[in-house]
């Protein structure tokens, strides 16, 4: 069977024929997916248009609706719900004023209905709506505001309700009084109770010595505050990114625990690591888990959790990086931020994570990054987010991925290694798909590499063709060989006095 025709996982980047395109979410919709992008126009002065894009089970585009609207940045960063026929999806648009966007569009990507909510405040200068939920035939969107009064900056959580038909209905506040409050996510407790999940914190008026907080309130579907919880004082969390609501009544939350880095004397910066963790039903911690790399930093963030559909556990996504302290800050890169997903255990047991990067990415404002995800029938999973490189233009672009059941984007990844001790080399490597067209995607075994290792194409009359660092192992890494002439060639992989680690052969058809 040709293993093109057959290939059950992919990895796909797509720039639109615009300056940039990320994806902030997909939803299953029968045997295809719509997924929601973010764009920016080709000229000036750039605006940003919200985009839906219909694919069929092989990430093809089938339909590709943009909504733009010439005066107005139109932001979609928010979550998504699917209420019967329709998707409905948040954000914030940009003008002369800032508005909370809250629109549906149906399954061929065209808008039935779009709110643009003034702020409930004068002086509006910051107002978005985060994540939406559907209950009792209303919609109820949470966000957060920023407004001047008194000369003073003031800061609400707001969550509104809207009819079906997008009729603003009501809306309540909750105060952060001295405090950065922001959401994340909505969930669903019971037939009268939402659960809002966000963060506070104070790095707006301090430069060191932060307090970051996760949050969490419960509120009834008539804007009455019930109950609220917040994480440890002492510990740095960022926030609740995203949580599931268990069948036990408990809370199982994907954060980021940090670590405050001084600076100098009278500033300091926060490094993190992921973390999932979980509240049983009296708010007590059950469990938790870290998901560490080589070492915290900025770049570690959890954006997502699900839970599986046979109970087995949870899934997390978000973006993780690898430091090298050997390279040399001026001249390399001294790190990879790539898409992490990973999975624990109902009992917190930490099962397996997974590292997806492209090897060009050659400074810090260069990123693979998970937004959203969807379990797919055959058991496995796909994701949207972005891809940030410089050897891609645009450089900034939409993700989508799709992995098997134990994450893995080149099948059997989660097997252990084949090859026996004393054999060289040593190095598990697989490669998929094979034969390949455009993108082949590489999976090395845990192995740990020296600074300055290398992959390396070469043809068969042993002509080196195509050049990528090799930073880690026990990751994927997404090689872009679409430009290859049709044929057969070798993968190697190389330490910097030129070992041979690894070595396969591959098929460009």
């Amino acid at each position: 069977m040709n293993c093109l025709e057959a290939q059950s996982t992919f990895s796909k980047r797509f720039h639109l024929d615009l300056h940039s395109a990320f994806f902030t979410s997909i939803e299953a919709n029968n045997d295809h997916f719509i997924v929601s992008a973010l764009v920016t126009d080709t000229i000036t002065p750039y605006r940003s248009s919200d985009v839906v894009l219909v694919l069929d089970q092989e990430g093809n585009i089938l339909e590709n609706k943009i909504h733009r609207d010439t005066t107005t940045d139109r932001n979609n960063w928010g979550r998504d719900i699917t209420i019967g026929n329709f998707i409905v999806k948040t954000g914030n648009a940009t003008s002369d004023q800032d508005r909370a966007m809250l629109f549906a569009y149906d399954t061929e990507g065209d808008i039935q209905w779009e709110v643009q909510q003034t702020g409930f405040f004068d002086s509006t200068l910051l107002f978005i709506y985060n994540d939406v939920v559907e209950l009792n035939d209303k919609i109820y969107v949470v966000g957060y505001t920023r407004f001047m009064m008194n000369q003073v900056i003031q800061r609400k959580i707001i969550l509104s309700c809207y009819s079906l038909d997008g009729q603003l209905l009501n809306y309540s506040t909750i105060d952060t009084p001295n405090w950065q409050g922001r959401t994340k996510t909505l969930e669903i407790l019971n037939d009268s109770l939402l659960l809002i999940g966000g963060s506070l914190d104070d790095a707006h008026i301090r430069n060191k010595n932060f307090h970051y907080y996760a949050k969490l309130w419960a509120i009834d579907t008539l804007g009455n505050l019930q109950w609220q919880w917040r994480s440890p004082t002492g510990q740095l969390q960022q926030g609740v990114q995203d949580m599931v609501i268990t069948d036990d009544g408990g809370i199982v939350i994907a954060s980021t625990i940090g670590t405050e880095i001084p600076i100098n004397s009278s500033s300091g910066d926060l490094y993190w690591d992921c973390y999932v963790y979980k509240l049983n039903s009296d708010l007590e911690q059950e469990w938790g888990t870290y998901f560490r790399h080589n070492l915290s930093n900025s770049f570690h963030q959890f954006n997502k959790i699900i839970e599986t559909s046979d109970g087995s556990g949870f899934i997390a996504i978000g973006r993780s990086s690898a430091y090298f302290p050997d390279a040399d800050p001026e001249t390399e890169n001294g790190i990879d931020i790539g898409g992490i997903i990973a999975k624990v255990s109902p009992q917190g047991d930490s099962l397996w994570s997974r590292i997806i990067i492209h090897p060009n990415l050659v400074n810090f404002f260069e990123w693979h990054h998970f937004y959203d995800i969807e379990e797919t029938g055959d058991g496995g999973f796909i994701m949207v987010g972005e891809s940030r490189s410089s050897d891609t233009i645009p450089q900034q672009q939409g993700w989508l991925l799709k992995v098997d059941e134990w994450g893995c984007l080149v099948p059997d990844c989660h097997l252990p290694s084949a090859v026996e001790e004393g054999v060289e080399p040593m190095v598990k490597l697989l490669l998929y798909p094979n034969p390949v067209q455009d993108v082949l995607n590489v999976y090395l075994g845990a192995t740990k590499l020296d600074f300055g290792s290398t992959w390396r194409v070469y043809n068969l009359q042993g002509q080196e063709i195509l050049r990528y660092p090799a930073s880690q192992g026990d990751a994927t890494y997404v090689l872009e060989v679409d430009k290859l002439p049709k044929g057969s060639y070798f993968l190697q992989l190389q330490e910097v006095e030129g070992k041979v680690l690894a070595q396969e052969r591959f098929v460009v058809q």
